[in-house]
């Protein structure tokens, strides 16, 4: 006893994490499309709950049971018999075309996206309640022993198959009930038909209920019954029997869709890379592995990402199912730190390659076609995130494609002649960060995500592709592909941060290139950076106290503790680096941590490198230590630290006002102080004239 339910499961191309809507062949199938469950579409479900909604706008959710594992990129649901995952979804009790006042016609169709993952489990069944295999309930589709088995109660013709159904492959499954037959049909061809009635409490009563459940175990079954296993794109229902014709369009206005051959994902998409090892696994769909070499490290930091360390064992090899397509896109998400004889990947002979700053297509005669050097230059791709498609032909890359960041870029023969007997894709067998005719040209490189997919992308999808993905992007400064641009930035975004050392970047510092801090992301909330720590009294002038030992000479917590390790000054910096133009905070500390200094707001528009001593509208907002301020330059004074010379020129950056005394100096080169002339009257507090140690920071 179980409810006839027409099926009809389009399993769309899993390129991408967003679909786009097919065009209908007739307004019979669109004006009858009651629900679409697309799990490439976050308005269908977002990431989070049981409950996934239509994007046909009617209220008619479907729930999940017992947590299918959801793949926001590239869009799909996968479904464990072991774990015992279902979805539910209705009831449809009031959307079948009513033949009489007390009956309705049954008629329907199922349309499915989904790739097998098992020779056996229960693809649909239909039900009467929200319990499965109890009262009125029968499958509808289901794999058994590898073939494709369809019905509706009760039963009396099951089709089947010609021959097994492949797994670890995209299909579109199409099940439909026209009044007095059900058709099925598989990737848009016929499967065969079956002349009979469906049967069941929906059909004879306009009140009585009617549901569907995916991969759910079901007793009344045609061989297996077991809970299925599979992943699942999209699931449609239709108020209507689809015709042959209509099954054959959206197979092929949807099986784009599912051309992605090959998806290795590093942004902390665990079911892809686990953290560690040298296996990473493609979630295109298609279970192929690819397999790090020993130059490849992973790290958490910028939402997840691969590092490329440019030595010999620097690379990622990969294989994927070319099939018989001569046009591949190749999307990524890639932070190079050189642009010198070196490759995104490759295959064979063919390649992405960048040579003397420019970057394109290679043959492997020492030529390349694409982005000449001074495009990349004003493209800004080295030492920056930046996302590529690339769209390769076989046979000649006069027609090859390169889109940065959703832009299609104009591209040339930068040197050399291709030879077309050597671009092709060598059987889907590649490597990243180099190529496999050797291991040279060893692309130093940080990247997030590589896919390949069997044909050219489109300006709206690729558009659409690098938008959606922006947001993964939150630098974290853990890495310089990840530089943020202050510790305070970085603190915001990453509230645990720990004290240590991040990478921040400013176009304005150290020419674009990331650089190396220490932050203190405890002490009063944290976001800290520090520009200066003064532990010598030797190595300084007027010249280098704003800037020495810039890229950051330390390697560990206690060398910043330290008076025994070197001086580091980038004051000269500090103005990209506070948070605002006023209203920005600095810290000094000396002789230990939190003593004989205090946190200070700057109430103006002031500069770390002001070269006179007019910065006086300064708030403290906590002392550290017992002094209070003075007068006559012989300890703290109400003003922030400026530029000039002080004591017979030698001190530099300073809080006194510059004449006489010179107490309250933060960098000098006189051996008479260690490291300089702090704080000799404390105004009744504790004084500390030779710190030993001074640190000067800026959020």
């Amino acid at each position: 006893m179980r409810h006839y339910f027409w099926i009809f499961f389009f399993v769309s191309h899993l390129v991408q994490a967003q679909f786009f809507a097919p065009a209908y062949p007739n307004t019979v199938s669109k004006n009858n499309l009651i629900v679409n469950y697309d799990f490439a579409n976050p308005t269908s479900y977002a990431g989070t709950g049981t409950s996934v909604a239509t994007t046909t706008g009617i209220n008619l959710p479907a729930t999940m049971y017992n947590s299918p594992v959801f793949y926001k990129d590239p869009g799909y649901l996968k479904f464990n018999a072991a774990n015992a995952h279902y979805m539910l979804m209705g009831d449809f009790k009031n959307y079948y075309p009513p033949v009489t006042s007390a009956t309705r016609s049954g008629v329907f169709t199922v349309s499915l996206w989904f790739n097998p993952r098992s020779l056996n489990g229960v693809v649909l069944s239909d039900l009467s309640t929200t319990s499965i295999s109890t009262n009125y309930h029968t499958s509808d589709i289901e794999m058994v022993n590898g073939y494709l088995k369809f019905s509706v109660w009760p039963k009396n013709g099951i089709i089947t198959t010609a021959s097994t159904v492949s797994l670890n492959t995209w299909h579109h499954v199409v099940l439909t009930y026209t009044g007095n037959k059900i058709v099925a049909y598989l990737d848009g061809g016929l499967v065969g038909s079956s002349t009979y009635t469906r049967d069941g409490p929906a059909m004879a009563s306009l009140t009585s209920s009617q549901y569907f459940a995916i991969a759910a175990t079901e007793s009344t079954h045609m061989g297996s019954g077991a809970y299925g296993s599979f992943l699942l794109g999209d699931v449609k229902w239709y108020a209507a029997s689809i015709s042959a014709e209509e099954v054959s369009q959206l197979y092929r206005d949807e099986a784009p869709e599912y051309e992605l051959a090959l998806m290795l994902d590093a942004s902390k998409n665990y079911l892809s890379y686990p953290g560690s090892g040298t296996t990473w696994n493609d979630i295109s769909g298609n279970a192929k592995t690819a397999t790090n070499a020993a130059g490849v490290s992973y790290s958490t930091s910028g939402n997840g990402i691969m590092y490329y360390n440019g030595t010999s064992t620097g690379y990622t090899d990969f294989n994927f199912n070319l099939g018989s397509t001569s046009t591949i896109s190749v999307e990524m998400w890639v932070y190079p730190t050189t642009l010198s004889n070196s490759m995104y990947f490759g295959f064979q002979m063919y390649d992405v390659y960048a040579y003397s700053g420019a970057l394109g297509f290679n043959t492997g005669t020492g030529d390349l076609y694409g982005i000449p050097a001074s495009q990349v230059t004003n493209l800004g791709l080295l030492n920056n995130w930046n996302h590529y498609v690339f769209v390769m032909n076989s046979g000649s890359y006069l027609l090859n494609k390169i889109y940065v960041n959703g832009v299609k870029q104009t591209l040339s023969q930068v040197q050399g002649t291709q030879s077309t007997s050597a671009a092709n894709f060598n059987g889907g067998v590649g490597r990243i960060a180099s190529w496999l005719q050797s291991s040279s040209f060893m692309q130093n490189m940080y990247m997030s995500k590589f896919k390949v997919y069997r044909r050219e992308l489109s300006q709206k999808e690729i558009t659409s592709k690098y938008t959606s993905s922006i947001p993964s992007f939150v630098p974290d400064g853990l890495t310089p592909a990840s530089a943020s641009s202050s510790a305070y930035q970085i603190k915001q975004d990453y509230p645990s941060s720990i004290d240590g050392f991040y990478y921040i970047k400013n176009a304005n510092i150290n020419g674009g290139v990331p650089i190396k801090i220490y932050a203190d992301m405890t002490t009063s909330g944290g976001g800290w950076t520090l520009i200066l720590k003064n532990s010598s009294n030797s190595v300084w002038t007027y010249g280098n106290s704003t800037g020495y030992n810039t890229q950051n000479p330390f390697t560990t917590a206690a060398e910043i503790t330290s008076t025994a390790s070197s001086s580091y000054s980038i004051i000269g910096w500090a103005d990209y680096i506070k948070k605002s133009a006023s209203g920005f905070q600095y810290m000094i500390d000396a002789n230990t941590r939190g003593s004989f200094g205090g946190i200070w707001t700057a109430n103006g528009n002031y500069s770390f490198i002001n070269t006179n001593n007019s910065q006086t509208n300064v708030t403290l907002n906590t002392k550290f230590g017992t002094w209070n301020y003075v007068t006559g330059n012989n300890g703290m004074a109400q003003r922030m630290p400026w530029l000039g010379y002080v004591g017979s020129s030698t001190g530099f950056i300073t809080l006194s006002d510059g004449t006489g005394n010179w107490w309250a100096t933060l960098v000098s080169n006189n051996s008479g102080y260690t490291p300089s002339p702090w704080i000799s009257d404390a105004g009744g507090g504790a004084a500390s004239p030779n710190p030993g140690i001074i640190w000067y920071w800026v959020r």
